[in-house]
């Protein structure tokens, strides 16, 4: 009897194999999804398949979605299925799906494959054991829309770890100070599902490989003046002084300042951000390079757009929140403060406009529709 128990599985094993054949294939397992195909050689009906999350029982669903390429031995249309994933999902959760009668696996191969075994196999992601999502690192240029898009950022992620968590920005009331994430533990980071902040490009290094930067830019001369109102009416200093006033006292760490967050290495602390005078030519290449190397750069400009492209992107839907952090009351702009500011912002101006130029591009490939404003 033992024996026999023993054998049990191998014996319903092949059954299932000669009786219930199946094949399939894992096509996509990353941002938040996880799609693919299968049918079933011998029926024309559609395959359920399951879902299992750290051996866990989670969703379930017939295999009887249109998957182009792929199509039933019967003549069936429909043998593909998608699975969206936890926001709360890391590193080392175990991600299975399962499908025909038994515990039959997928398995993630570039091959059709059958289903062996009625034991579950680890869903592979890029050759690792257990799936991975990627890490996001939100560069916030300030002025930019940054703190609506940190509202989607927290909806989509929910209570996933992030950086700085929401006590040190309690503590600091906002952001930490520049090196704020050359300080954090390599624990920290480890469950750091997204970082965001005031920081420059050079601390997606923190986060490892599997890293999705996404940023905004906007026009450079709105982007400074809006930085002058806020300064003006939240710090004391200021209150009394006139925007032009106000920038000649600011405009070392004021002038391009979009280049100097996305160039490698300008922005490590405080002090350089200040003192540093002028953005040079190759500073402005680092940046227009760098911009390419972002997931995602978004236009505040359009900002509706911004998010659907990186809807898109994501497979997903994403909240539309009101606008934050605008400046209410402001005082009327010189002339002679808009020329300024226009000749000292050379370099943001033409990062500004490939932006655009990369932005417009990408919405054309998604099928997005972009009106010129």
């Amino acid at each position: 009897m033992k024996r026999f128990l023993s054998l049990l599985p191998a014996y319903l094993d092949a059954l299932n194999r000669r009786f219930y054949p199946i094949h399939g294939q894992i096509v996509q397992a990353h941002n938040r999804l996880v799609k693919g195909w299968v049918y079933n050689t011998r029926l024309t009906g559609p395959v359920w398949v399951r879902l299992y999350i750290n051996h866990q029982f989670v969703a379930a669903q017939k295999a009887d979605q249109e998957f182009r390429g792929v199509s039933r031995l019967k003549g069936d249309a429909g043998c593909g299925f998608h699975f969206e994933l936890p926001h709360s999902l890391v590193s080392e959760d175990l991600v299975e799906v399962k499908a025909g009668l038994l515990r039959c696996s997928l398995e993630n191969s570039p091959k059709r494959i059958p289903f062996l075994g009625s034991h579950a196999a680890v869903l592979n992601y890029f050759g690792e054991k257990n799936y991975a999502p990627p890490k996001v690192f939100f560069l916030h240029i300030p002025k930019t829309a940054g703190t609506t898009f940190r509202f989607v950022l927290k909806d989509y992620f929910g209570d996933a770890p992030v950086q700085p968590s929401p006590e040190v920005e309690l503590k600091h009331r906002g952001y930490p100070h520049f090196h704020y994430p050359f300080e954090l533990r390599e624990q920290e980071l480890e469950q750091c599902r997204y970082l965001c902040g005031h920081y420059s490009i050079v601390f997606r290094h923190l986060l490892g490989k599997n890293v999705q930067i996404v940023t905004f830019l906007r026009d450079p001369v709105a982007r400074t003046i809006s930085n002058l109102y806020q300064f003006k009416q939240k710090n004391k200093l200021f209150k009394s002084l006139s925007l032009m006033e106000i920038y000649l006292h600011l405009q070392r760490s004021m002038n391009n300042m979009q280049v100097r967050f996305l160039a490698n290495d300008l922005i490590r602390d405080d002090i350089k951000l200040v003192e540093h005078n002028q953005v040079s030519q190759a500073e402005y290449e680092e940046a227009r390079a760098n911009l390419e190397k972002c997931f995602l750069v978004g236009l505040s400009e359009y900002f509706t757009e911004s998010l659907s492209l990186l809807e898109r992107k994501w497979e997903t839907s994403l909240v539309r929140p009101k606008r934050r952090n605008i400046s209410k009351s402001r005082p009327e702009v010189e002339p002679d403060l808009v020329s300024l500011i226009t000749e000292n912002n050379t370099y943001d101006i033409q990062l500004y406009e490939a932006a655009k130029l990369q932005f417009f591009a990408q919405c054309k490939l998604h099928g997005i529709t972009v009106h010129s404003r």
